[in-house]
């Protein structure tokens, strides 16, 4: 159990010191697969239902907590409303019920790592066959710092907040950064590195207890088509997060 708490926590704290050192965030390709005792496992559940008509296979992820244990995600339901989400881009996804809600990935992807922190931060990755792209989430939870210095690289409010608070603060990115204000909290972003798309959702709110949450993918060029649906997917499911 310390070892998958330390992987939530690792999430963040590579984050905060790479900061301290160059305040320069480097994205990377690469993810790095826990210790063998603490993989995540997953397990076929059905079918999930989107929008009335479409059906993807699902399952639920068991990950360690570090208050629970070995604990499965128990999904709030098998029926989704109101995503976009094409017939040709659903036979292609896969649905896990995870700790932070269901999360759409490539059928042939692989649950790589994941876990929630004693405080209820979360990580949790996925990766493609080939290696070469992964799928990250990342919640912060509570913890104002691992919420404002990752933040910071997007935020200018969360880089006043950062300092204010003396935390590690990143003032740009190694690679160029597209950024896109969507709303008062939220940010879409991109970036390549070596050639390969980086693209995700950023949400911070310096004023909630929840602070940050973070999505991001990378495909191979011929799945980049989904990144569109997969993002969108969490745009429909935190419009309360506005």
């Amino acid at each position: 159990m310390r070892s998958i708490a330390a992987f939530v926590l690792m999430v963040s704290l590579a984050l905060s010191c790479a900061a301290v050192s160059a305040e320069t965030y480097h994205f990377t390709l690469a993810r790095k697969a826990p210790a063998a005792a603490d993989v995540p496992k997953s397990k076929s559940i059905g079918e999930l239902v989107v929008n009335g008509s479409l059906t993807m296979p699902a399952y639920a992820i068991t990950v360690v907590d570090g208050v629970d244990g070995w604990t499965t995600a128990k999904p709030s339901g098998m029926k989704v409303v109101g995503a976009k989400l094409t017939a040709a881009q659903a036979s292609r996804l896969a649905a896990y019920s995870t700790p932070s809600g269901w999360m759409l990935v490539p059928r042939d992807w692989k649950l790589l790592a994941g876990g929630v922190g004693a405080d209820g931060s979360t990580a949790i990755v996925f990766v493609p066959p080939s290696g070469q792209g992964y799928f990250d989430f990342y919640d912060a939870s509570a913890c104002r710092g691992c919420a404002e210095t990752p933040a910071s690289l997007f935020f200018p409010e969360a880089r006043a907040d950062a300092k204010r608070d003396e935390y590690s603060v990143y003032e740009k990115s190694a690679t160029p950064l597209e950024l896109t204000r969507l709303g008062k909290h939220r940010m879409l972003y991109r970036t390549v590195v070596d050639g390969q798309r980086i693209d995700g959702i950023a949400e911070y709110d310096g004023a909630s207890d929840l602070p940050y949450r973070n999505w991001e993918v990378s495909l191979p060029a011929a799945q980049r088509d989904l990144a569109t649906p997969m993002l969108n997917w969490f745009l429909r499911a935190q419009q309360s997060r506005r």
